[in-house]
């Protein structure tokens, strides 16, 4: 099973403005919780390991725009 977040499936969709830090926060959050999750369910990991995907790519593409500045 994938989880997949769209915008029709019913959830309203949220935008954040957030500084760089706070996102760096909250992957270190979630990279904690994905390594202490004995006890989450399948679906849990699942939902973290995209969160945590995602956060790296958003740290990702800020440290490119940053350098190519």
């Amino acid at each position: 099973m994938e989880f997949e977040n769209t915008p029709d499936d019913g959830h309203p969709y949220v935008q954040l403005d957030l500084d760089i830090m706070d996102v760096r926060v909250i992957y270190e959050s979630i990279l904690y919780q994905s390594e202490n999750s004995k006890d989450m369910s399948e679906d849990g990991k699942i939902r973290i390991e995209a969160m945590k995907n995602f956060f790296s790519r958003v740290i990702l593409e800020y440290n490119y725009s940053v350098e190519d500045s």
